[in-house]
Order: C-alpha cells, then structure tokens, then sequence
C-alpha cells in the first residue's frame, strides 16, 4: 500500500464506532495512523478486530486515490502544469511597440495638452460671458417695457375730439339746468363763427352755454333797470353781438 501523509475520518465512521468504549475507538484511531504511515497491519484485540477490515479497505482506497492524483500532477508539471483560465496572449513587441520618446518630444506634447486645456477653458468662459449678455439684454428689454407701460399710465389721457352738438342735445342740457337760453339761437351762432372762441377751436360747448346762461341773466337785469325789459345776446364777445337783442336784430 502506497503512504500517505493523512487519514480520512468519516462520519459514518460516528455509527460504526458508537457500540465501542472511548479507549477502544483511540486504539482504532491509532491503529489508522499506523497503517497509513507503515502500511503494517496492526494487531487487534477484542472487538475491534472485527471492524478494522472495513476500516482498513477504506484506507487502501483513499491511498490509491492519493497515488493517481500524484502521478496525474507529475505528468501535468512535466508538460508545464495547466494554462491559466481566460489569459490573454501578449504579442512579444506589445511592452516596446514605440520608441522611448526624448524629452523635447515630451514637453512639446505637455505644451499642447496644456493648450487644450486653456482653450477649452476660455471656451467655457466665453459662454458664459454670452449667456450674462444675453441676461443683461433680457433685463434692458424688460425695464425698457416697464418703462413704457409707467410712461403710458403717467401721460394724462388725450383730450377728447370736439363734436358740435344739436339743437336737440342743447334744449335738453338746457332743461335739465333749467338755463333761459334759446338752443337754435346758441347753435346758430356758434355755427357761423365755425364754434370757435375767440381765435381758438372751442373745446367744451357746455361751458360755453353756462357763460352764455350766465351773460343772458346779467342782461337781462340790466335791461329791466333800464324799463327795456328782458334781453338776449351772445356773453362771448363785446361788440354788436352783445346788442344785437337790445334793437331786435336776429341772426
């Protein structure tokens, strides 16, 4: 029987060895040793005898297995032992492929990385100075439009376009102001001097048939202090259109 240097303790080994005392199972267990190391038999007392056969059988089988597995690893270490698993072949020029560069070629490669490197930073740099710009102009349009929306609520609205009134609009102001003004004498006038007052284009009509109401009164009294009775005429200007009502002149 082939030595080998273990014995293999099974644990099946738990059962057939449970009917044994503990100084009979360390007589069993030395008697293995001794059998592996030498490949003497031992001599067995008592019951022991009676299983080593079975235990012997086991350790010729382990032995034989350990010389296969030896003879194997000697035929495989003389061929160079096993390839490594998923290794990759290195071409034999792949460590030296180039040529060792000198150190101008080194800082002349060095000068252009760091070229890069500064372009691509200025780069960055630009765009961001472009978007700041575009920002800027975003904020100018935005208060510029403010700016115009204040403007256009400051300005007071534009005065409304003169319409000359009717006959009609006039009586109807005149009665609900209870005014002692004849409205086709008023609309009469003012349309052959063109609604004008005085050498401007007249604004408000209704103001200019207040003071007209109001010139009408002051007529009037003076008439009455005067035994000439009441009076009409036209309060906007001096001269014959004043007195025109006084000698019945009527336009």
């Amino acid at each position: 029987m082939t030595e080998i240097p273990y014995v293999c303790l099974y644990v099946s080994y738990l059962q057939s060895l449970a009917p044994f005392t503990d100084k009979e199972k360390g007589r069993i267990l030395t008697a293995m040793l001794s059998y592996a190391a030498t490949g003497q038999v031992p001599e067995m007392e008592g019951n022991a005898r009676y299983i080593w056969p079975t235990i012997q059988a086991q350790i010729d089988r382990d032995a034989a297995a350990y010389s296969d597995r030896c003879q194997k690893n000697q035929v495989n270490g003389a061929k160079g032992g096993r390839p490594r698993k998923n290794q990759p072949v290195k071409p034999e020029t792949e460590w030296f492929s180039e040529k060792p560069k000198k150190p101008k070629e080194k800082e002349k490669e060095t000068e252009k990385e760091n070229e890069k490197e500064n372009e691509k930073e200025n780069e960055k740099e630009n765009e961001k100075e472009k978007e700041k710009e575009k920002e800027n102009e975003k904020e100018k349009e935005n208060e510029s439009g403010n700016k115009h929306l204040r403007d256009v609520a400051d300005k007071p609205p534009a005065p409304a376009r003169f319409s000359p009134p009717g006959v009609e609009e006039v009586r109807q102001y005149c009665q609900e102001r209870n005014y002692c003004v004849d409205p086709e004498r008023f609309v009469n006038y003012y349309e052959s001097i063109g609604w004008m007052v005085g050498k401007n284009r007249m604004k408000n009509w209704k103001a200019a048939l207040r003071n007209w109401n109001r010139k009408e009164k002051e007529l009037g009294t003076s008439s009455k202090n005067n035994g000439n009775g009441p009076g009409r005429g036209n309060p906007e200007k001096a001269g014959p259109e004043q007195i025109w009502p006084a000698i019945g002149i009527v336009l």
